[in-house]
């Protein structure tokens, strides 16, 4: 893998302006190198009011080690930075505390940094691990895979559970 950062960084500011830069300066404290593109329209320091072109961002997670995925207190679902994460073999640091529950973490918690109540005890050894291979196989959470699963669904609907 070619990294050229440690980590990767992609968000709306929304309510956790403070969260954010708390992780940031943490990671560039210890000298790790990271892209990040903080928006705000608020123009807070540190960020920026111009929008990522999506695939410019996928291009720049294919070489970082790590992306890091900051849920806002309104979030109560997973995002998609976790399934990014793990369809471009890379490590993930969240502070979704459920992300314990899915399917998939048990399978790829090698590669996954839970941000417990801001404390971040850890996150920079972990930083500095190389990713692991698990083989965890992730189809069923291909976008192919999601919409076959919805026609069906319907489908079966249609002809009355036939």
């Amino acid at each position: 893998s070619d990294n050229q950062y440690d980590l990767f960084f992609l968000a709306n500011v929304k309510n956790r302006y403070q969260s954010i830069m708390n992780v940031l300066n943490c990671v560039k404290d210890a000298g790790l190198k990271v892209y990040d593109h903080v928006y705000s329209p608020g123009g807070e320091p540190g960020t920026t009011t111009a929008y990522m072109d999506y695939l410019q961002s996928i291009e720049i997670m294919r070489h970082s080690a790590t992306i890091l995925d900051l849920v806002a207190d309104d979030n109560y679902g997973l995002t998609f930075r976790p399934l990014e994460a793990m369809f471009l073999h890379k490590k993930l640091i969240t502070n979704y505390p459920d992300i314990v529950h899915y399917d998939f973490y048990e399978g790829n918690k090698e590669n996954i940094y839970v941000i417990q109540d801001d404390k971040m005890t850890g996150m920079i050894d972990f930083l500095r691990k190389p990713y692991v291979e698990t083989g965890y196989d992730m189809s069923h959470y291909d976008i192919e895979y999601w919409l076959t699963s919805y026609v069906d669904q319907v489908q079966n609907v249609y002809n009355g559970g036939k």
